[in-house]
């Protein structure tokens, strides 16, 4: 019995060194020598996805929390997944800023509406740089101020009276947006909104569940019928960013956009793009480019790695030159003749000066509407003056039709919009 043991034994040893010599052993990937912030800043999400990986595993070993290890990687696969599917954006100019100059340096014409701060427009200070968006028309506002926890949201509400003549009476009750849809996305902090002149469209930034890191911009649409905005979503690279990403804007009439991210920047500055808005989304071929260089296109590295069309970009800078310059900036004009602007060579304000007979065809159309806009914003206007001399109980009355009036305006305003770019584009085939 004792021999048997021994045998046993013996075996046992025997077979414990054939596994050790067979054994596989794996060799642990090594790290790479970077910091996890330089990873981030350069793009190098694959680095930094190893990075963390193994200091989630250290903290595994040492049985101490993981957690904000692991948002940290989520975010990353975020970035990792957002960069292949970068947008194909032509970036025309760039401004470097400090902060708190920004709004002073993010000129829109007047028919994009106004952004302003949130202290300088209700003229209160304010630490938690909240903005506001107005309406092309002073009667439409979203803004955004401080919860009880000294994060922003956003609010918005309406005008009923008389712009000119504005005071607390003469506006609606404040709704936030996260009784509308926006409460659901699970944002800690919502600032810097901008409405596209279609009503609906909404654009914002957002610190959340779903940002790649900072505030991220975030692009959403209101359903009527519903009362509620969709879920919005991350518009992406390369306008988000590991970085702080904050204001996203398109001025309509000159098809000119801007957005505002302080990546790259020093503390307290920030960095003003200008771009060319896409008419649809286009992506880069992240196949083609290979990861460097799409990294680089993803990061903004150099804004003429996106100029394709020179004369493209040249038309665009004088565009941007005479926003900057406060130059000539409104559809509307406020004259008797109304006029319709081809370019910076060509004004007209008669049907006969279109050489194109498809463009001077849908010309008459846009004339007419154009007298249809004046005669519906004097009716707004008159309305809006008597309900400043109503009662309170009056005003009440009114309200709806004020503000069935002011969207019929704002409707027609858009499909105007629309037409004039028609009929420019027929015209100036034609010169």
């Amino acid at each position: 019995m004792k021999r048997n043991l021994i045998i046993c034994a013996m075996l046992a040893m025997a077979s414990n060194v054939f596994a050790q010599k067979n054994k596989v052993v794996v060799p642990q990937q090594p790290l790479p020598a970077i910091s996890l912030s330089d990873a981030l800043k350069q793009y190098r999400f694959s680095d930094a996805e190893l990075i963390l990986n193994q200091e989630i595993a250290n903290l595994r070993k040492k049985k101490l929390d993981t957690s904000d290890a692991e948002n940290k990687l989520r975010a990353v696969n975020r970035a990792k997944s957002k960069m292949n599917v970068t947008e194909k954006i032509t970036f025309i100019d760039s401004l470097v800023v400090t902060k708190s100059e920004l709004i002073q340096n993010l000129r829109l014409s007047s028919e994009s509406g106004k952004i302003d701060s949130y202290s300088a427009f209700y003229n209160m200070s304010d630490t938690t740089n909240c903005t506001i968006y107005l309406s092309e028309l002073g009667d439409n506002l979203l803004y955004a101020k401080p919860d009880e926890n000294g994060n922003p949201q956003l609010f918005r509400k309406s005008l009923v009276g008389n712009p000119m003549q504005v005071n607390n009476a003469d506006w609606t009750a404040s709704v936030a947006l996260a009784d509308e849809g926006l409460g659901e996305h699970g944002d800690v902090c919502q600032n810097y909104p901008f409405m596209m002149a279609d009503g609906t469209t909404l654009y914002f930034a957002a610190k959340g569940e779903e940002s790649l890191g900072g505030y991220d911009i975030y692009m959403t649409r209101y359903d009527a019928e519903e009362h509620l905005f969709l879920t919005p979503e991350n518009i992406g690279m390369p306008f988000n960013s590991p970085a702080n990403d904050y204001l996203y804007a398109v001025d309509e009439f000159y098809n000119i956009g801007f957005f505002v991210t302080d990546r790259n920047q020093p503390e307290g500055y920030v960095c003003i793009y200008t771009f060319i808005p896409n008419s649809s989304r286009k992506i880069y071929n992240a196949g083609e480019l290979g990861e460097a260089k799409l990294s680089s296109l993803a990061r903004l590295t150099s804004i003429a790695d996106t100029w394709e069309d020179k004369a493209l970009v040249n038309e665009a800078l004088e565009k941007v030159n005479r926003l900057r310059n406060g130059g000539a900036n409104s559809l509307l004009e406020s004259n008797a003749t109304i006029k319709f602007i081809v370019n910076n060579q060509y004004t007209y304000t008669s049907l006969d000066q279109f050489k194109s007979d498809a463009a001077r065809q849908q010309a008459q159309w846009w004339f007419e509407g154009m007298k249809d806009l004046r005669r519906s914003e004097d009716e707004l206007q008159k309305l809006r003056d008597k309900y400043h001399s109503l009662d309170a109980a009056s005003r009440k009355s009114m309200e709806a039709q004020i503000l069935q009036l002011e969207n019929n305006v704002r409707v027609l305003i858009t499909k105007l919009k629309t037409q004039e770019k028609e009929i420019r584009k027929l015209e100036l085939q034609n010169t």
